[in-house]
């Protein structure tokens, strides 16, 4: 299962790779942290920070964005071409497909939030930054912030349109990045609505436990987080994903097969 998990996850890496997107974001990447400096230099705040917090936020965006809709555009095109109907059968595992895909997006997408990652962190240095702990802890969540917005994106895409599987991916995105928001509201409310507020933060993932990036200016707060709990978290929820993804994506039938 592993090998044919692997071989899929590489077919799907070169296709992304012939696409040339990511060299694109990555010189995107770039042309924002170098226009960042001119708007950083009139703002009221440090320089250097101004520049970090617009770099990791660009960065996170992009990431995100690109985990969804590649995520959803490669499976549909899959069902498009039906590429499934030649595929599946000759798989000896059909639940590889989905881990498949998710390592042929997810390591490209990794190798670019490395790239995206050194610009920033080389920025900083020409900029006079100090807190390498910080900022470096923070571009490595945001990686396995990546990875689970492309495992909730495969579990969407078992839906047959890709404007649900996009949809619903960022509505849920954008929903676990306020999972305290959630969690405060439920406590406050009480009764039903406070039951609810609770049991729909249960189900989200947490992705604001990733979420680094506003408390890199911060080092006691940095300082407090335990990374062994957040790489912990975001692996185990991350495979959760995939897991539940494949066994729906298993007894989902193929269309036309």
């Amino acid at each position: 299962m592993l090998r044919e998990a692997w071989i899929i996850g590489r077919l799907a890496a070169l296709e992304l790779r012939r696409q040339r997107l990511l060299p694109a974001m990555a010189t995107a990447m770039l042309l924002i942290l170098l226009g960042a400096i001119p708007f950083a230099s009139v703002t009221m705040g440090s320089m250097v920070e101004t520049v970090v917090d617009i770099g990791l936020a660009a960065m996170a965006l992009i990431l995100n964005l690109l985990a969804i809709i590649l995520t959803a555009q490669v499976l549909h095109q899959d069902r498009e071409r039906r590429t499934l109907h030649i595929l599946l059968p000759r798989l000896a595992h059909r639940h590889s497909y989905l881990p498949g895909k998710f390592i042929g997006i997810a390591l490209p997408l990794s190798v670019l939030l490395l790239i995206m990652g050194a610009l920033i962190l080389l920025c900083a240095a020409l900029l006079g930054w100090s807190a390498w702990g910080a900022l470096t802890a923070a571009i490595l969540a945001t990686l396995l912030e990546v990875w689970m917005v492309i495992a909730i994106t495969l579990l969407f895409c078992n839906s047959s349109s890709q404007f649900l599987a996009i949809f619903g991916a960022i509505t849920i995105d954008i929903a676990g990045h306020f999972g305290d928001v959630v969690r405060q509201l439920g406590e406050q409310a009480g009764g039903a609505a406070g039951w609810l507020a609770t049991t729909v933060w249960y189900l989200l993932p947490n992705l604001s436990v990733l979420s680094l990036r506003d408390q890199v200016l911060s080092l006691h707060a940095i300082a407090a987080t335990n990374p062994a709990t957040i790489v912990l978290y975001g692996l185990t929820e991350t495979a959760l994903l995939i897991t539940l993804a494949t066994l729906l994506h298993g007894r989902r039938p193929v269309e036309g097969g």
